[in-house]
């Protein structure tokens, strides 16, 4: 989201709005951005996550043992994924332990909303999308292909803004 939001004026320049959709309750959102300010970003709540599946992102489950990509995954999965966040991690490791180290980074507590949504056992695969005026999907990045060798990722600055440069010819 913070990527997508320093990247914002440079899209605007070419005639490209954004909105950035979280599949957070409205609360738990707003307390998000206090802690995370990000001028002129336009974002909407969407708990529903109807916005995720229209685009194609179904929900994910967490399973012991069990892995259907993309809609089950199992822990030792997980475990074998690997996220690389330069400046921010020490090197690459599990989901599950980047996301302690920034939790602690950003002193981050868990709310009871953080709480009721880990207790489902499910996730959503994260998109971006680029739409024309005609709201036609013409390019995507998501976590959904290769069996998640793009969870936590996203595309670099020059990959979105190349992209963006191709949809507006």
């Amino acid at each position: 989201i913070a990527a997508q939001a320093r990247l914002d004026p440079e899209l605007r320049e070419k005639g490209v709005g954004s909105l950035t959709v979280v599949n957070t309750p409205i609360e738990r959102a707003r307390l998000y951005f206090r802690y995370h300010p990000m001028p002129n970003l336009l974002a909407a709540s969407d708990p529903e996550r109807a916005s995720h599946r229209a685009f194609g992102l179904p929900n994910l489950e967490f399973t012991q043992d069990e892995t259907n990509w993309p809609y089950k995954v199992s822990m030792a999965a997980v475990k074998d994924m690997r996220i690389d966040i330069p400046g921010e991690l020490p090197g690459p490791m599990d989901p599950i332990a980047a996301g302690e180290i920034l939790g602690k980074k950003d002193h981050y507590e868990m709310t009871e909303a953080d709480e009721q949504m880990m207790a489902t056992g499910h996730g959503q695969l994260v998109g971006q999308f680029l739409l024309d005026r005609q709201g036609i999907v013409r390019w995507s990045f998501t976590e959904v292909p290769e069996g998640g060798r793009y969870m936590f990722a996203a595309p670099s600055p020059q990959e979105l803004m190349s992209a963006v440069s191709q949809v507006a010819q």
